[in-house]
């Protein structure tokens, strides 16, 4: 049978609105004899063409008629061609999290690939190239709300803003932010465990500030004192290495305070603690 038929069969049983690349048509023919059949249905208005490589089955509503496809269509034939990683970042997270009401204008995400944009009718689709730990090896949950909590920033980061997000992440990927706190910048790793609910230890926070009830030690019973004594927290939670049993010599104290009221910005209370 021939190439042209063959494509023609295959993208008639597609989905409205699928994108795909000439990778996606390989079992069908030479890579001459399947582009010269896309540029025949491009010209007949049975595909589109997106962007450089790029294709899709064109969806038509009734009332808006020909749909730009979804930027998560585009990244999923980008993903299925290039075989590279792909996440929603800054903006575009936080919006997806529920974090901001603030629309973004250009859909932003990471990639370990090349950097560009591409036109989806009004909508920018924007890769960004990044290359770091967290892109690699969080999963793509875990490096949304990392991404997210960067855009907005340490001063606009609190346990009030991220305690919804409890709800709306599934226990499995809270699961999965425990496993990939480590990628995030210490200042948001409280706010992450927060989200988690992560089993760290509580440190019942003393009524007098001679008094401690810690067991780790006259260090952390210090900590614990001048934290105390200066802010007076609701709770306070030790966490990372200590907690998992993973003590070095050089280990330090993660701890996080919960507060019942915050007098000022979040970064100048983590700086005077």
């Amino acid at each position: 049978m021939k190439t042209s038929t063959l494509i023609r069969e295959f993208v008639a049983q597609a989905k409205p609105g699928w994108v795909f690349t000439p990778s996606d048509l390989a079992a069908f023919g030479s890579p001459y004899a399947i582009g010269m059949t896309l540029t025949r249905m491009v010209k007949a208005g049975e595909i589109d063409r997106v962007a450089r490589g790029f294709y899709n089955v064109p969806a038509i509503d009734p009332l808006l008629g020909k749909l730009a496809p979804s930027a998560g269509a585009v990244i999923e034939a980008l993903v299925r061609r290039d075989g590279v990683i792909v996440r929603p970042a800054g903006a575009t997270a936080a919006n997806r999290l529920r974090l901001t009401e603030q629309v973004p204008a250009h859909a932003v995400y990471d990639t370990d690939g090349s950097s560009r944009r591409i036109m989806l009718g009004r909508q920018v689709l924007e890769l960004r190239h990044r290359a770091g730990r967290a892109l690699r090896n969080a999963s793509a949950d875990s490096y949304a709300l990392i991404s997210a909590l960067e855009n907005l920033g340490r001063i606009h980061v609190s346990l009030d803003r991220v305690r919804g997000l409890r709800g709306r992440i599934p226990d499995e990927a809270r699961r999965g932010l425990l496993r990939d706190v480590q990628y995030a910048p210490s200042w948001m790793r409280p706010a992450i465990l927060f989200v988690a609910d992560a089993p760290v230890t509580e440190i019942k926070a003393p009524a007098a500030p001679h008094h401690t009830t810690t067991q780790d030690g006259g260090a952390l019973d210090e900590l614990v004192r001048r934290l105390v004594h200066a802010h007076n927290p609701w709770r306070l939670y030790l966490f990372g290495s200590r907690t998992r049993g993973e003590v070095a010599a050089d280990s330090d104290y993660d701890l996080m305070m919960v507060l019942e009221t915050v007098d000022g910005p979040a970064h100048r209370i983590a700086q005077a603690a």
